[in-house]
C-alpha cells in the first residue's frame, strides 16, 4: 500500500516507511523496517508543552474523525497510535495526565496512546 496516497483521505503523512526496507535509506545494509507505516503530524508544540500537545491532538481528532475512521477501517493497518513526546522533569516521580475527552476520541478510533519521555539539560 502507498501510504502517501491513502485512498480519499485528505490526511497527509509527514513520513512513511515501507516493510522490508532499509530504515534509514543512508545506510542501506543497516536496519530494515519489520513494518509499513506512515507518521501524521498532529501538533507542533514542543516537548515543555504538553497541555498544548494534548489540546491540539483533541482538536485534530475532532477534525479529522471521518478520515482517520476511514484509515483505521484499513484490514493492513494493525496498529495506530499518538506519540506524545515531553521532556522527562528532574523529580523523583513524574506523572503525566491524559484527560479523558482525548482518551475517548483515541479510544473510539482504535487509536493507542504513547508517552515517550526525553532527557533535557545535560542528562
Amino acid at each position: 500500500m502507498n501510504l502517501n496516497k491513502f485512498p480519499s483521505s485528505g490526511l497527509l503523512p509527514d513520513s512513511t516507511w515501507e516493510k522490508g526496507k532499509p530504515k534509514f535509506p543512508n545506510k542501506p545494509d543497516g536496519k530494515i523496517n519489520s513494518c509499513s507505516g506512515a507518521r501524521y503530524l498532529v501538533s507542533e508544540a514542543d516537548f515543555d508543552e504538553f497541555e498544548i500537545q494534548k489540546a491540539d491532538a483533541i482538536e485534530y481528532l475532532n477534525v479529522n474523525r471521518k478520515e482517520l475512521k476511514e484509515l483505521m477501517s484499513v484490514k493492513t493497518i494493525e496498529e495506530a497510535c499518538l506519540d506524545f513526546a515531553i521532556e522527562r522533569r528532574d523529580v523523583v516521580v513524574q506523572s503525566d495526565f491524559f484527560q479523558s475527552e482525548l482518551l475517548r476520541l483515541a479510544g473510539e478510533l482504535g487509536i493507542g496512546i504513547m508517552l515517550s519521555q526525553y532527557p533535557i539539560g545535560n542528562e
